[in-house]
């Protein structure tokens, strides 16, 4: 059994992810992304990602940080994973245009702050 992870490392990860999924999804419109089988694939792979490393956070530290959606993160982590033959691109798409970059933006100041 390995050890849990600590949860800069569960940090790092969510960081990635978004960055992955921004970098992925960059240059496309909706309709090209939908459309692309592998970059749409690639997304909800890091949104999967995403939604996982940020339920390994522990509580304590999740309240530390209130401003992070941590019940999104994780719902639509489930959403994805449960629901993969009903993926909603366009939610998909919305999350990387508009709730990823300030993520990022939120995780680059924990990461410092936790350094």
């Amino acid at each position: 059994m390995t050890a849990p992870r600590d949860f800069r490392a569960c940090f790092g990860d969510i960081r990635d992810a978004a960055v992955k999924a921004r970098q992925f999804a960059a240059g496309l419109s909706f309709e090209q992304f939908a459309a692309d089988e592998k970059t749409a694939f690639a997304v909800v792979r890091c949104l999967e990602i995403i939604g996982e490393a940020a339920g390994r956070v522990p509580a304590p530290i999740q309240e530390k940080y209130p401003e992070l959606p941590w019940r999104e993160m994780t719902g639509m982590r489930h959403v994805l994973i449960h629901d993969y033959m009903g993926v909603n691109y366009g939610v998909v798409w919305q999350t990387v245009q508009e709730d990823l970059p300030p993520l990022q933006a939120l995780l680059d100041r924990m990461i410092a702050e936790n350094s």
